[in-house]
């Protein structure tokens, strides 16, 4: 039976501490969560190319709100 070494009182509030530390993470909006995530992942390359090259089609974003060119043309 393999034997695990007990960590003394001091090492298990450290470790405690530094789980805590990485498991917990506030935000203050969810956009701001959703940035972190995303900063996290890695795309791979085939995902990325085909991206790229399905949003080179698009028109580039209009300067003024829809709202504003519907009602002051």
């Amino acid at each position: 039976m393999k034997q695990q070494a007990k960590l003394t009182p001091k090492q298990e509030h450290v470790a405690a501490q530094q789980a805590q530390a990485q498991a917990t993470q506030e935000f203050s909006t969810a956009e701001a969560m959703l940035r972190d995530e995303a900063a996290q992942i890695i795309v791979p390359p085939e995902i990325a190319e085909r991206l790229k090259k399905s949003s080179a089609g698009l028109a580039p974003p209009t300067a003024r709100p829809w709202w504003r060119r519907l009602f002051n043309p």
